[in-house]
This record gives C-alpha cells, structure tokens and sequence, in this order.
C-alpha cells in the first residue's frame, strides 16, 4: 500500500516537473518566438528586412526549452550569414592584397615614386594662393617697387618697395585641394596600370599593348588620357606647364599623355625650358635645370621728373627701380627742350645698385613782342606772361601759341616758333572791336549786319562801326517779321533790342470768305489766291435774298382788247463773277487790289396771277462788265476783313426788265459794295 503510494506520488512529481520546465522555457531571442527572423539582404546580418526566413537555430522548435546559448551554425556567432557569393568575393580579395604586394615588389625605381606620388595625391596637395593685394606683382602697391613717394620714402612698405602683405614672394598662403571624384578615379586607375604591368612582367606576360581594343576584349580597356608626372628644379623656381602656373620646387599632378612643354621661372633669373612626352605606364619623372640669377634691382632716380630710358627703352619718369641684367647699361634722361643727360652703369651680383642720373640742361632762346597799341596783355599757351611791349631773354625753345588780348579790339592769336640762341620777333596790330549784344523782339529770327548773318541773340566782339540791319520777312511763333534799320557800335552803343513789327501779309497765299453783296442784296462765298508778290485772281458766287417789286403783265386771250388776264411777276437773282488785278502792300495790315473782271447774272421768276403763266423775259440771264478796288485788313495770322467797291455795267441781256424795274436795273448796273470776313493761309 505504501509503495503504490509512493510510487503514485513519484510519477506525479516527475509530471510536474517535467510541466514546470516546459512552462518556464523562454521565447527564442533571435526569433521573439515567432519561430521565424528577419534578414537584412544588403549585407547578409539580422535586420528589418519584410523578407522572412526560418530560425536557423531553434527551426521553429520554440517550447523545447532551448535559449539560443550556443553559437549560430549559420553565422558562427557572428551574427553574419555569408553568402556564397561574398565567400567568393573575399577570396578574390585576399588574392588581389596578394598579387599588390607582389607587383610592388616587380616597379622600377622611377615607377616606384610615381606610384608614391599617385598614391599621395589621392589625399590632396597644396597649391600656392596668388596675392590679391599686389596682383602677383611682388611690389608695394603704393610706390611700385620704386620705394619713393615723391621725395620721400614710402611708408606704406618702409621703403622696401615689395608688397606687405606677401613679402615680395607674390604668394599670400597656400591652401589644400583634394581630388575630384572623377579625378581620384584617373589616379586608381593609374595605380592600378602601374601595378598590373608590374606584375605582368614578372609573371613573363606581356603588357598591355597601346594600341589594344577594347571592343576585341569584352569591352575592357587600359587605354587611359591622362598620367601623373613629378616635375622637380632647384631654388624653389615657379613650375609652369604649358603657360599653366602648378607649384614650386617640386610638382606631381596629372596631364594628358603626349607632349608638354615645362618652364621654370624665378625672379632675377633666366628662364629653363623642357620639352617632355608623357607616356602611359612610364616613369614620368622629369628634372628640370636650375634658374641661374642674371639680374639684380636697380633704381636710377633723377632731379627734375625726366623721361628714364635704359638702352632705349622707357622705363619711367623721376624714379624707377626695377630689375636689369648683369652688366653695362646706357641710362638717357629726356626732356622737352631740355639737352638730353646720359650715363653709363654697371649693374653688378653683389652690391648696391642706385645710381642718380644728371638732370637734362635747358635749350633757351629769345622773344620780343609788339603791339599796335601797346599795353595789351600777353598769354602764351594760356598763361599770362605780361604787357606788351614785353622782351623774353630765357624762354625755351620750341612751339607756342601767343595770344594778344586788349578791351575793345579784337583778340590775336599766332603761333611762334623759339629756335636755340635766336630771338624771334611779333608784332600784332589790333582791330577796334566792340563785345555788342543784339537782340530782338520778337525773338527767335535771323538778321544781318552788312551782309554777314547773325542770331538774333549776338554777344560777339564786332569791330566798331555803322552797321545796316536787316531782318528779312520771316516766320516765328507768332507772326511774320521784317525790319532794317541802323545802328552804331562802339564803346558806347554796346547793346541793342531790336522791336519788329507784325506783318501779317504773305507773298502767297490762298484764301475764302463769306461776302454780302449790296448792290445784288445778295450772299455768297469767295475764293481766290495770290499767285506772286504782286498779283491776284478772285470767284464770287452770289444768291440773291430779295424780290424785286411785282411787275404786272397782260395776258391776250383773244384779238379783243376786251378779253385778257392782268399777270402778277416777281424776280429774284443769283449771280457768279471772276476778276483779277495786281496788289500791294500797304503797311503789315492793309493790301489793296485794284481789279477787273466780269459778272453773270441770272433772274429767277416767279408767276403769281390767275393764269400762273411765265413771261419767258428772264431767259438768258444778263452779262455785265465790272472794275473794283479790293481792300482787306488783317486781324491776325490767318483771318481779316475785306471791303470791294465796284462799278457794273450791263453789257447783253433784254433791255426791257431794266428799263421796267429798278431792282433789275441795280443788280446789272451802277456801283455796289461787296464786304465780308475772309481766311488766308
């Protein structure tokens, strides 16, 4: 009883404990018990990919109380799962570090240090930065390296005449420049050109051909553009290639292949020259021979601001201070009308090397001027010398321009020649002359004074005299002017205003008006123009505005005297004429025509009795002969009034209605009126 009791109890135990264990085990720390993980494909580690894959450790097998202690068989606890294709990529990688220790072994000396310098400008170099301040000059930017302001020394530089800020060096600092993405491309690339024909040709494989096609190998290619070279020249000289300023003392950068031309320049020195071929794959190393000194600074000074010449070149005026060769020099000093000083000096390697120059002599020569009057005042190239008569021992020689000045003469003005130990003589007779101003009122017109033309405005000097004026019929904003007269110039009569008159009558001129005639009782309108100076032709049409008195007519019905119609008659008139004549001009208003001409007449009936028969008298109409006297006024610019006296005679037309009714008659005979307004342009 007891043992099935104990063994009851032991079996129960083992249960619980075997629950306990399965209860307590923990989710999985790689999976989080999701029997699955994430895998970051990119680099092959666990990451938060979308992309799931089986634990490969617990495989899904969560509950079995294992806690993921031991190392993956995967990654070997690394937490890395490698794939094939990066096993591969490792071992070509420990193949390549095997072979690029291996081809270093196989360069040359020269490939060697270009494979160093590639190697160096893969982290950038430094590159000199040009001074701003000086412009790259070397020389104080206030004096100009001639170490002198004036008479004094610079103090801007100290009197050092080179630039504060790059002490002369033309360099103000350097900078770091690292290579382009393109350009570190170009530099492995060449690395990589120089170790694989290394280990080539240790390996007894020929290299690659220059003239190897790329498209005969897959599309592979070790053609390249460009190399690394080192360029190396002594006392730190100025690199140049191809005009192309690189470095000093020592240069490594990239070309393109082919030739190149390398100088190298220093101050004082000469210039080395080298002319390189850039090959792909050599050893682009190339010396350069030294810049030897063959110059020094030299400053040459004089006293009186002379023109510098060095074996005849100019070089500056007063002070110069610049670099000449080693050896002798001719040094001229030149000035207008001065003799020309020269000296000869030897610039030497050590030493100081200032040398004053003697100033130029003056060239003189003599002048004596006259004038007629004297005490007139003596400018030579505009500068007051004095008063005539005036006598000039010391002048120098050469070309001057005098000029005599006196009130109320005309200035003079000549030019004069001065030659060396020689006295030129002038003499200037002065014309009476008057500084006049003319104006006129109106202003804006032109005017003469004895035939010569002027402004209207005239501040001139005018020889003293009598002058005629005349301005001439011309146009100005307002009116038409003319006017002569004369006027008297001298010390006393300097300044006239001239007052013109209004003309309004023009030479030619075409003009209308509406006219009222008096002795037709008529209106109408005129036209006519003035077709010279002295001659005008005129049309009027007229349409009468009255009736005449009724006239009375007798109608025959039969032979019978006792059987007739009493007819009642009225006339009216419209009437055209043409006349011409000369005309003149009578003041700036007034023209008078006297004219001649000729005027139709015509009647208009209007039958007013029982029987409303026309008495056929007015047929034909009336001719007459006239003479009138044209009188018209201006008012202004383009308007004026006009007046015509005239005198008719009938000369065809029936008698009879004349004789009948004096309206008839006054219409075709007498002396009549003719006025009205009229417009003239």
């Amino acid at each position: 009883m007891e043992r099935s009791i104990c063994k009851k109890l032991t079996i129960i135990g083992l249960l619980l404990i075997l629950c306990s264990t399965s209860l307590l085990s923990r989710p999985c720390r790689k999976c989080r018990g999701l029997g699955k993980m994430t895998i970051f494909h990119a680099i092959s580690t666990y990451g938060l990919s979308k992309d799931f894959h089986e634990c490969p450790i617990c495989h899904r097998m969560i509950r079995l109380g294992s806690e993921h202690k031991e190392p993956c068989d995967a990654c070997g606890g690394t937490g890395i799962i490698e794939s094939l294709s990066d096993r591969i990529n490792s071992k070509v990688q420990e193949r390549n570090d095997e072979q690029y220790t291996e081809a270093l072994s196989y360069l040359s000396s020269g490939e060697l240090a270009q494979f160093i310098a590639l190697k160096e400008l893969l982290n950038g170099h430094d590159e000199l930065v040009p001074c701003s301040t000086c412009q790259q000059s070397g020389f104080c930017i206030a004096c100009k390296g001639m170490r002198y302001l004036g008479n004094s020394p610079c103090t801007l530089c100290a009197g050092t005449g080179i630039c504060r800020i790059c002490g002369g060096t033309k360099y103000s600092g350097s900078r770091h420049i690292f290579p382009t993405d393109q350009e570190r491309q170009e530099i492995l690339k060449q690395m990589g050109l120089l170790t694989g024909n290394a280990w080539n040709r240790g390996h007894g494989i020929a290299e690659t051909p220059a003239n190897y096609s790329p498209e005969q190998h897959n599309g592979l290619t070790y053609a390249e553009t460009t190399s690394a070279i080192t360029v190396t020249v002594g006392n730190n000289a100025d690199i140049y290639v191809d005009g192309a300023f690189k470095g000093k003392g020592n240069w490594t950068g990239m070309v393109t292949n082919g030739n190149h031309r390398i100088e190298c320049k220093k101050d004082y020195c000469n210039t080395t020259y080298r002319s390189i071929d850039v090959q792909q794959g050599g050893a682009n190393y190339f010396p350069i021979d030294t810049p030897q000194l063959v110059s020094a600074q030299t400053t040459l000074s004089v006293g009186d601001n002379s023109n510098i010449y060095v074996d005849g070149t100019y070089k500056g005026s007063g002070r110069w201070s610049g670099s000449l060769n080693f050896g002798t020099h001719n040094v001229e000093c030149r000035k207008k009308s001065h003799r020309t000083s020269t000296l000869t000096i030897n610039v030497i390697r050590d030493g100081s090397n200032s040398f004053t120059i003697p100033s130029p002599t003056p060239i003189h020569g003599s002048l004596e001027i006259n004038s007629s009057p004297n005490g007139a005042l003596v400018k030579i190239d505009s500068k007051i010398i004095g008063y005539t008569p005036l006598n000039l021992q010391q002048i120098l020689i050469g070309d001057y321009e005098i000029e005599i000045i006196k009130k109320f003469f005309k200035t003079e003005k000549q030019q004069v020649t001065i030659a060396e130990k020689q006295t030129t003589s002038k003499s200037f007779k002065l014309e009476s002359s008057v500084p006049v101003t003319i104006s006129t009122t109106p202003g804006n017109v032109n005017l003469t004074l004895n035939g010569k033309p002027y402004t209207s405005t005239v501040v001139t000097e005018i020889p003293a005299g009598t002058y005629n004026v005349v301005i001439p019929r011309q146009y100005n904003s307002t009116s038409v002017c003319r006017k002569k007269c004369t006027i008297v110039i001298d010390s006393l009569h300097t300044k006239y205003d001239i007052r013109l008159r209004r003309d309004f009558n023009y030479d030619k001129a075409t003009f209308f008006g509406i006219d009222y005639d008096t002795g037709l009782e008529a209106i109408g309108l005129n036209f006519g123009a003035n077709t010279g100076k002295h001659f005008m032709f005129e049309m009027n049409f007229l349409w009468g505005i009255k009736k005449t008195a009724p006239i009375y007519w007798t109608a025959m019905k039969t032979a019978s005297l006792d059987n007739y119609d009493l007819q009642k008659t009225e006339y009216r008139n419209w009437a055209t004429d043409l006349r011409m004549g000369p005309t003149f001009w009578c003041g700036p208003f007034l023209r008078i025509s006297p004219q001649v001409g000729v005027q139709y007449i015509k009647l208009r009936e209007s039958a007013l009795g029982e029987s409303n028969t026309e008495t056929k008298l007015a047929k034909g109409g009336y001719l007459s002969a006239l003479a009138s006297m044209r009188f018209r006024v201006s008012l202004g610019q383009n308007i004026g009034i006009h007046a015509t006296p005239q005198y008719k005679l009938n000369v065809t037309g029936k008698k009879v209605l004349p004789d009948i009714s004096n309206d008839i008659d006054k219409w075709v005979n007498g002396f009549s009126v003719k006025a009205g307004l009229t417009f003239f342009f």
